[in-house]
């Protein structure tokens, strides 16, 4: 989960369906921000995947890419914009799954969570919109 889960219950169901790897957001209060790191990571095959929730979005992809190389991820998990995002850059995957609570209108009307299937050579992003 990249960020502003805003309730910790929110983990607890997650995990619920499967293992759950999070961050604490910017609307995430002492709780929260108490029990998450800022950054994380996961390595699944040969592929490391880190989740942050504001990698410096507002500086482009410049201060992104900065910080995937700098951990050595070859996936980087954002969120922060709620704008559901995919997009390779110096071969490095960036993802934003959106939102699943709280698209950001005009343009974002729809909830949206980020699907990674990891194979051992590749890696398969998908952004879905769910109907609820």
């Amino acid at each position: 989960h990249a960020g502003d889960l805003v309730d910790l219950t929110v983990i607890d169901n997650l995990e619920q369906i499967a293992p759950v790897l999070a961050v604490y957001g910017n609307m995430d209060g002492p709780e929260v921000r108490g029990k998450l790191p800022k950054i994380n990571s996961v390595k699944i095959f040969d592929w490391k995947i880190g989740v942050m929730h504001d990698p410096g979005t507002l500086f482009g992809m410049g201060k992104m890419r900065e910080i995937a190389k700098q951990n050595g991820f070859q996936v980087l998990v954002y969120g922060h914009t709620h704008h559901p995002n995919i997009r390779w850059e110096s071969e490095i995957l960036f993802i934003n799954p959106g939102s699943p609570t709280n698209p950001i209108p005009p343009f974002i009307t729809k909830p949206t969570v980020g699907l990674l299937t990891v194979f051992k050579e590749r890696i398969s992003p998908e952004i879905i919109t769910l109907s609820l």
